[in-house]
């Protein structure tokens, strides 16, 4: 991905002939600290040394000891193993035993069979958010702890009803047109070239290509982009490495109407044009005076937010950063791509307005990728009360973009 795209390249950008290109010369984290760890202890070193991470992990602590509250072991293994025996009269209990077993019901309703995921963490996540969605995502919004995040996003998008165990294994196996094996192979070297798991002969890239593959089998419309790459290669940091796992998130998450974001990367980049579009629009209403400065020194929209869009930030942003940002997106919807982004330049504005066009090219090409001293609790609660607007034309593409069925083997 390039620096910072030209006038040229933005043209070719909103060319619906043309496939977008990222340059190869600038890797993502250009911070001199080489990183290590995966998964719940990579986490860890981001989190532990916060002000507020003892109150915060209590909270949580205490958030998931509500599952034995309101459902008992028996009822727990019953949902587990055969959620329709759950489905039964309620008639004759009191008010309150109705409403948790209202619940309960739902919960089975929802699975429709016995949980096919094997992780029982997983399932304790699933609980608590079927038992009450608005409470799990207000804490998910606020950010949540190491130990319970990444089963965390894998219950917010869930489908029990479309994991297969064997789906997986069927997609590796199959072969890819040489030229998207080609383009993958040209990425594993770029991706997270600090981290030490994905530096070779290191099991990272391996898994990375693997569950690039899958994807590209399963959507074979959409194929491989630039961009999916870090998408990847963040969700195996952060699920400790669990590629299977992680090919599946990737799965629940775009075949959920709130968020769709493997639909980004189709055809012609249409699904990602119209959030960029309607990004320039909330940003030129909301904060003019910026949006003016940048028009008035040839910085576009396309520029920066493209590079957002196409990576969730993992390209623009350091890796301790996007965490957050994650936490917030998967309690909300992909529309919070776009409140992050106006929260952070609304942060900024009073530094950016007084930089001229080499200075603005510059700190969008490489400083915010040295942004580690983001108050990321203001802004995101500065994202939390922006509202974005759209035009019925724009939501009626965006609700046309939408994925197909996902393939049984």
């Amino acid at each position: 991905m390039g620096a910072i795209c030209s006038k040229q390249n933005m043209n070719s950008i909103s060319n619906p002939q043309k496939r977008v290109k990222f340059a190869t010369v600038t890797p993502m984290d250009d911070s001199n600290e080489e990183q290590h760890h995966i998964g719940v202890e990579f986490q860890y070193q981001i989190q532990q040394d916060q002000p507020n991470f003892l109150i915060k992990k209590q909270k949580w602590e205490e958030y998931f000891q509500k599952r034995q509250d309101f459902i008992n072991d028996e009822q727990y293994i019953t949902l587990l193993r055969s959620p329709n025996v759950i489905l039964q009269d309620t008639s004759n209990q009191k008010p309150q035993e109705q409403q948790v077993s209202s619940q309960i019901q739902a919960i089975a309703k929802a699975l429709q069979e016995p949980f096919k995921h094997f992780n029982l963490d997983l399932f304790d996540a699933y609980i608590l958010k079927e038992l009450n969605a608005v409470q799990f995502n207000g804490y998910l919004m606020e950010g949540t702890i190491p130990k319970f995040r990444w089963n965390c996003w894998m219950a917010q998008v869930y489908q029990n009803s479309q994991y297969d165990s064997n789906l997986y294994a069927s997609l590796k196996a199959q072969t890819l047109p040489e030229k998207t094996q080609d383009d993958i192979k040209k990425d594993q070297n770029r991706t997270f070239t600090r981290h030490q798991y994905f530096k070779e002969p290191n099991k990272g890239q391996e898994q990375l290509v693997s569950v690039l593959h899958a994807l590209s089998i399963q959507y074979p419309e959409i194929g491989y982009a630039q961009g999916m790459n870090f998408v990847v290669g963040f969700c195996l940091i952060m699920s400790g490495g669990n590629e299977e796992d992680v090919f599946w998130f990737i799965n629940f998450i775009n075949q959920n109407e709130r968020f769709n974001w493997w639909e980004i990367y189709r055809g012609q980049f249409t699904f990602a044009q119209n959030l960029c579009q309607i990004f320039q629009e909330n940003f030129q209403r909301q904060l003019p005076q910026l949006f003016n400065h940048f028009q008035k020194n040839g910085i576009f929209t396309f520029q920066y937010f493209w590079q957002w869009i196409l990576t969730q930030f993992l390209y623009s942003f350091p890796i301790e950063i996007v965490i957050f940002f994650w936490d917030f997106i998967l309690a909300t919807d992909i529309y919070s791509i776009l409140k992050i982004g106006l929260a952070f330049l609304r942060d900024m504005e009073n530094v950016l307005v007084g930089y001229d066009l080499t200075q603005l090219s510059e700190y969008f090409s490489y400083q915010t990728k040295k942004q580690n001293n983001i108050d990321i609790t203001d802004l995101l609660n500065k994202a939390k009360n922006i509202e974005i607007t759209m035009s019925e034309e724009q939501k009626t593409v965006n609700a046309n973009c939408k994925p197909k069925t996902l393939k049984q083997f």
